[in-house]
C-alpha cells in the first residue's frame, strides 16, 4: 500500500507537533516558533526515509492458478485492513504472499485501518499490541519497519523488539517517539541500540530518545542515519561514525552534541568526522563546542547549522550580544571533494581551514550580522579559502536600521569564479 496524501499529512502533523515541543524557543523576536518549526519539519520531512510500499502482488501464474483473472479480481492487496484486525494476513492466497515477502510495516497505516483522518490526529493511538504481535507472526526477513504516528513501546518490550529484529535481520527502522516531547515525562526514553543486532540494517532514523551507541555499534551494510532531537554523546557518534564503513549519510536535528553530562570530558561537544565513505554531513539546529571534518575525503555537502550552548559572558548586552556565547569552532581539514557548504552562521562559528583551499566548493550559504564588520572579515577569509566559488548566498542575521551604511570594498577574493551572489534581508540606498 503506496502512503497516501491522508497519510502523509498525518505523519506530517505529528513531526511538527513534536518538534515544536522538543526545540528551544528561537531567540529572535522577528522569527516565530512556528515559522522555525515549518522549515525544520518540511526539511526533515524530505530527508527521512520515504515509507515502504506495503501492498501484496501475485504473479501472474499465481493469480491464473487461483482463478483471479476469471473472476476479474485484483492481484494487489493491501493487508493492513486485516493485519489491524487478526494480526497478520489470514485469506487466501494472500496469507502465503505476506509470508513469503519481507515484512513491511508502518503503524500509521495501522492507524488509519479503521480510523478517520482528524481522529488520528487528535489523540495519541497505541498499535504496541498489533506491532508486537504482527512481529511474532512474520517469519521474516523485515524489510522495514516505522513506528512514528502512534505511542511507544515501554522500554522492556521495546527491548524485546529489537530482538526479534535482530532475529529476523530488519533493514530499515525508523523509530520516532513524536508524543514523548508533549508529555509529562522528564527524561526521553533511552533506546535499546546495543541490543540492535542486524548486519543487514541499512538505514537507522531515531528521533526525541535518548541514544547512546556503546562499544557494540558495528552494523556492516549502515549507510544512512538520522536522528531527530535525541539525547546523544559527541564522542560516541563520532567514534561510532569511524567504525562504519559504508555510512554514507548523517543527519542530526535539534539535538545538543555538548550536553556531556556530569563529568564530561573535554571532547565531549566535539564533533569529530573520520570517514572513508560518508558524502553528506546534515546539522540543523544542533548545539555543539566543536565541528571537526579531520578525514572525509569524500563528503560533497556539509550543512553546518551548529551552535553553541556554552554561555562565555551571559551578563554581556547589545551591542556585543554575539560576544555572549564561545563561537563554535569548525575546522575543515580534510575535505577535497566537498562541493556544498550551508547552514554556516558567522556571529557564532569560526571557520578555519588547517589543510589549505578547498577546490571542489562551488556553492555557499551564511548567515551574519551585516553591521558587524568582523563577521565581514570572517566571511572574506572563509571565501579566500574557495577558490571556485560560482554561487553566494548571505541572510543577515540582525535587525535592519533605516540609516545604516556600510561601505564594503569588492575583496581580491572574489575572483573570476563568482557568477551568483544573493542577499536575503539587506536592503541599501540607491548607488
Amino acid at each position: 500500500m503506496m502512503t497516501t496524501t491522508v497519510q502523509k499529512r498525518t505523519m506530517s502533523s505529528l513531526l511538527r507537533r513534536a518538534l515544536e515541543a522538543a526545540l528551544p524557543p528561537p531567540t529572535k523576536k522577528s522569527t516565530g516558533s512556528r515559522a522555525l518549526v515549518d522549515v525544520v519539519a518540511d526539511r526533515l520531512f524530505k530527508a527521512l526515509p520515504r515509507p515502504h510500499d506495503a501492498t501484496l502482488t501475485l504473479t501472474k501464474t499465481e493469480a491464473e492458478r487461483e482463478d483471479f483473472v476469471r473472476d476479474r479480481r485484483s492481484r494487489y492487496f493491501n493487508p493492513y485492513e486485516q493485519l489491524f484486525v487478526f494480526r497478520r494476513v489470514a485469506t487466501q492466497p494472500w496469507d502465503e504472499a505476506w509470508r513469503k515477502n519481507p515484512l513491511v510495516l508502518h503503524d500509521v497505516d495501522l492507524v488509519h485501518a479503521f480510523h478517520f483522518p482528524p481522529y488520528v490526529e487528535a489523540e495519541p493511538h497505541d498499535q504496541v499490541e498489533n506491532v508486537t504481535k504482527i512481529l511474532t507472526n512474520h517469519p521474516g526477513p523485515v524489510d522495514c519497519l516505522r513506528v512514528d504516528a502512534s505511542i511507544f513501546p515501554p522500554p522492556e518490550l521495546l527491548g524485546q523488539w529489537m530482538d526479534m529484529l535482530s532475529l529476523k535481520g530488519v533493514r530499515e527502522l525508523v523509530m520516532l517517539d513524536v508524543y514523548s516531547p508533549s508529555s509529562s515525562v522528564a527524561a526521553p526514553l533511552e533506546f535499546p541500540l546495543t541490543r540492535l543486532r542486524s548486519p543487514a540494517l541499512s538505514t537507522l532514523s531515531l528521533g526525541f530518545v535518548t541514544v547512546r551507541f556503546g562499544t557494540c555499534f558495528g552494523f556492516s551494510e549502515l549507510k544512512k542515519i538520522f536522528l531527530v532531537c535525541c539525547q546523544c554523546s559527541a564522542r560516541d557518534l563520532s567514534e561510532s561514525v569511524e567504525k562504519l564503513e559504508k555510512l554514507t549519510s548523517l543527519l542530526i536535528c535539534g539535538t545538543d552534541l555538548g550536553d556531556g553530562g556530569a563529568g564530561a570530558g573535554a571532547r565531549e561537544g566535539n564533533l569529530e568526522i573520520v570517514s572513508e565513505s560518508l558524502t553528506r554531513l546534515e546539522l540543523i539546529e544542533c548545539k555543539a563546542c566543536a565541528l571537526t571534518i579531520r578525514h572525509a575525503p569524500s563528503v560533497e555537502l556539509l550543512s553546518a547549522g551548529v551552535s553553541s550552548s556554552q554561555m562565555k559572558n551571559p551578563r554581556v548586552r547589545w551591542p556585543r550580544m554575539e560576544r555572549a556565547t564561545t563561537p563554535v569552532r569548525i575546522k575543515l581539514i580534510q575535505a577535497e571533494s566537498l562541493e556544498v557548504i550551508e547552514g554556516l552562521m558567522l556571529s557564532e562559528q569560526r571557520v578555519s581551514f588547517p589543510g589549505g583551499q578547498l577546490f571542489k566548493v562551488h556553492t555557499l550559504k551564511a548567515t551574519l550580522k551585516m553591521q558587524v564588520l568582523q563577521q565581514w572579515k570572517h566571511l572574506f577569509d572563509v571565501v579566500a579559502h574557495l577558490p571556485v566559488l560560482r554561487s553566494l548566498e548571505l541572510t543577515r542575521d540582525d535587525d535592519f536600521c533605516a540609516d545604516e551604511e556600510v561601505e564594503l570594498p569588492m575583496p581580491a577574493c572574489f575572483g573570476d569564479s563568482l557568477r551568483h551572489l544573493r542577499l536575503n534581508g539587506y536592503r541599501a540606498s540607491g548607488a
